[in-house]
């Protein structure tokens, strides 16, 4: 492979070895002591590979993924509010590739997380309002032929359409669930994830992003006709 053609590594074994220790002083104490290796090595480098991805997707695919990587990354602080477990630092950082940024969570989207050994990708709609669901599930049974290509695809390149579902729907639509059992759902979204520490720090990362963004690409065209079209 020539110079040219080789990808930069932006994450470092410091960026995991970071998270390895924060894994074992999850408190502010030994953040604070350590936020200077937090900035060089996790947020800053992180803040990197989302703004190449942003600038690609726009240059390259005309496809808006944020304005911005602080419009994009979550915070790496947790919801401690309603939860058992108190730690107060997420072992990740992670971002949502959207037009509207990380607070719009219910436009079809990207997502993407990386820890100390994993790298997960997600795609699709999380958050469904119940105008929104009732807008997908009458643009699938207007485009239902489409739908099955993108239930296929989604088989092929992640775990398949996934998400919360409902038991029964209005009476006039209960006998299309045979056919397209994913009407059921109340959430529609794919997820594929690599468990490989090699990978986070690879020079292949972003490469290996671009890649099953551009795989969720049908997927999330799908859902944002869907979205467009609210009932």
């Amino acid at each position: 492979m020539s110079p040219l053609n080789m990808s930069k590594s932006f994450l470092t074994p410091e960026f995991q070895q970071f998270f390895i220790e924060l894994a074992s002083n999850n408190h502010k104490d030994w953040f604070d002591e350590n936020r200077k290796r937090y900035m060089v090595h996790v947020k800053k480098p992180f803040e990197e590979l989302v703004s190449e991805f942003q600038r690609w997707s726009l240059e390259a695919l005309k496809e808006p993924a944020g304005n911005k990587p602080g419009d994009a990354i979550f915070r790496i602080n947790r919801d401690i509010r309603f939860s058992k477990d108190k730690t107060p630092y997420k072992l990740n950082r992670s971002a949502l590739m959207s037009p509207n940024g990380r607070k719009d969570k219910e436009l079809p989207s990207f997502y993407f997380e990386v820890s100390v050994d994993e790298v997960m990708v997600a795609a699709g709609m999380y958050v469904v309002s119940t105008a929104a669901l009732k807008s997908v599930r009458t643009y699938i049974i207007q485009h239902k032929e489409k739908w099955k290509e993108i239930v296929a695809h989604a088989e092929k390149h992640f775990e398949g359409i996934q998400g919360a579902t409902n038991k029964r729907l209005p009476k006039e639509w209960m006998p299309l669930t045979e056919e397209i059992p994913t009407l059921l759902n109340k959430q529609f979204y794919v997820t594929f994830r690599v468990e490989d520490e090699d990978m986070v720090s690879s020079p292949e990362l972003l490469d290996w992003l671009k890649e099953k963004y551009q795989q969720a690409l049908p997927i999330i065209h799908f859902l944002k006709k869907a979205h467009e079209h609210l009932a």
